[in-house]
């Protein structure tokens, strides 16, 4: 049975852009005329970068749509995978995570009525996570756990290799409907596919989001340096500086390879939500005159006819930057307990 016009538009507005996995679980529970509910993970680990603004305007997008969206903390995740840190040292960081992201998500105008913050710790020393631990890895083979890829492949330590086993039991623990998260994801989303039947749990649909990669080069990662990515605190000229910084000239440089994704899965979603205030995208033609773009298709045709020079889009593109990162510049200024979490968190 297909999906209803009402029901076929959420649908839409949760998947847009995005890689769809799988979607059973979405598509049941609007056939039933419930609402839909999901969430997005991320480990405390490195400071986080602006690429998770891919993530935060999908979640954006799906509370606009009717739904409730969990952020799940997963600091028991953090400490396994990143072994060399303390687990005070976590806690802080899950702290810091937390008010960085709530004012992320109040920046691009989020309903946090909508939003559940889950730490990943209050539940997997529980006895029934516990079980259920024992029976995911009786029922696992060594060859399925470093299946997943990310840091399982090259693990040269024991905890990395339960990582996949925490993070598909999030689906059991959390729950909702879907999980969203980087394709990066997608061997984590296949070992849940392939092993929660066989505990006797149902997987949760999967939704993956697209990476952006680094101003040099690589995905942008929480653990590389400063000058590879743009971070939430930077100031306006350090993101001027960063993204004046790298080559503008090509379609296919390094300016394009981060500029152009974010273009379409951040900066045009935010508009069509209304998060941008009265501001409208325009850039200056080839010919000298101005044009105001209302979809990514449409300025994409006209950077690949030659309309419009690609490096012209560069003070449009500081600016937005600079926009989305204004508020939560201020929100960090006033608030002393996200400064001494970051300061316990991130001595260096």
């Amino acid at each position: 049975m297909g999906l209803d016009t009402t029901a076929q538009k959420v649908f839409d507005a949760i998947t847009a852009r995005l890689q769809v996995v799988s979607d059973e679980r979405i598509k049941r529970k609007l056939q039933e005329g419930g609402k839909v509910s999901g969430y997005w993970g991320t480990a405390p680990t490195g400071r986080p970068h602006v690429g998770y603004m891919v993530p935060m305007v999908k979640i954006a997008e799906c509370v606009a749509a009717g739904c409730e969206v969990s952020i799940y903390l997963g600091d028991s995740y953090a400490y396994l995978v990143n072994y060399d840190v303390s687990q005070k040292i976590v806690a802080y960081r899950t702290q810091y995570y937390r008010f960085l992201i709530a004012a992320i998500l109040r920046a691009i105008g989020v309903d946090m009525s909508k939003i559940t913050f889950v730490v990943e710790s209050t539940y997997t020393s529980t006895p029934p996570f516990c079980n259920d631990q024992a029976r995911m890895l009786v029922h696992s083979s060594q060859e399925e756990i470093k299946m997943v890829g990310l840091e399982v492949t090259t693990a040269h330590m024991m905890s990395p290799l339960l990582c996949p086993v925490y993070q598909a039991l999030s689906e059991v623990y959390i729950g909702g409907e879907f999980q969203l998260g980087g394709e990066d994801q997608l061997g984590m989303y296949a070992y849940a596919d392939k092993v929660l039947p066989r505990v006797g749990y149902e997987p949760v649909s999967h939704l993956a989001n697209v990476i952006i990669p680094g101003l040099h080069k690589g995905k942008m990662s929480s653990s590389a340096l400063g000058a590879t990515k743009i971070e939430w605190l930077d100031s306006p000229d350090t993101v001027k500086k960063n993204l004046e910084g790298i080559s503008w000239a090509e379609l296919d440089g390094p300016a394009a390879r981060f500029v152009l994704p974010m273009l379409q899965h951040c900066l045009f979603p935010l508009y069509h939500l209304g998060a941008l205030g009265s501001e409208k995208i325009t850039a200056q033609l080839v010919d000298g005159s101005t044009k105001d773009y209302t979809t990514y298709e449409e300025l994409e045709r006209d950077l690949q006819a030659g309309h419009l020079g690609f490096e012209t889009l560069q003070p449009t593109f500081i600016a937005f930057i600079n926009q989305v990162l204004s508020p939560i510049r201020a929100e960090y200024a006033t608030n002393q307990e996200w400064k001494l979490a970051e300061k316990l968190a991130y001595s260096d």
